[in-house]
């Protein structure tokens, strides 16, 4: 895996009355496809935006080939190498191997990405939650929401059955946000996750999320019978 490259820290965005990014963390590796995945209005676009110049930052920093820097407009980050493309997805790897490229790709195409991408980070209302490589965030996924958009893969429906979907809607972000922004829609959620934000807990050394269940005070909660069914998938395949 390559160096690090590019590292947002603590990355905060506000506009009129909206907490639109809430200290969100994003670590870039050199030549890897790194996929930003969530429902609309999780700040995928938001972050880029920042990331090119188009938005100001109004908290946190950018690091950028182990140097801070501050980006002042869309020239300024092509100066710098940065720049948001729309493209065809099947010149992307093409293009990528021919120019050494790293991309950071945004979909709510999971399919799409698992085939793409190297690495996944998923986000909700203004913060990534759970990151990891692709393997480890589609086989052994440990954030609530990611396991409600995995199950929500029509590819894991059952025939003659109701497609999953997820339950509720984001939060208000014209309101602060107390303890895990997921718990309302959140089955799972325990009594810490309605008051007390969840820090980062390291599955492994390439793998984190954000979530309480990964306390080792925490009931263990088994993961719904789609996730189950992906991790016995990554088991058959990777043989972990």
């Amino acid at each position: 895996m390559g160096e690090v490259i590019l590292k947002m820290d603590g990355i905060q965005k506000y506009f009129p009355g909206v907490h639109a990014l809430d200290n969100a963390h994003l670590e870039v590796r050199a030549g890897e496809v790194m996929a930003l995945v969530g429902e609309n209005g999780a700040g995928k676009s938001t972050l880029m935006k920042i990331l090119t110049g188009i938005y100001q930052k109004d908290g946190g920093s950018i690091e950028y080939f182990g140097q801070e820097i501050e980006i002042h407009g869309p020239r300024d980050a092509q100066s710098k190498g940065i720049c948001i493309v729309h493209q065809e997805l099947n010149l992307m790897q093409d293009l990528q191997k021919k120019y050494d490229l790293t991309y950071i790709f945004i979909s709510h195409n999971l399919s799409v990405v698992k085939h793409l991408c190297d690495r996944i980070a998923v986000m909700y209302a203004g913060d990534i939650v759970e990151i990891g490589s692709c393997e480890e965030v589609f086989y052994t996924p440990k954030h609530p929401y990611t396991w409600a958009l995995l199950s929500s893969l029509p590819q894991l429906g059952v025939k003659g059955q109701e497609l999953y979907s997820i339950q509720g809607a984001p939060p208000n972000l014209f309101t602060e946000v107390a303890g895990d922004a997921f718990a309302p829609r959140n089955p799972h959620a325990l009594k810490v996750d309605f008051t007390h934000r969840p820090p980062y807990f390291e599955v492994s050394p390439t793998h984190k999320a954000r979530t309480w269940l990964l306390d080792p005070r925490a009931p263990q909660v088994e993961p719904p019978e789609h996730i189950r069914e992906l991790q016995r998938e990554g088991v058959r395949r990777y043989g972990k």
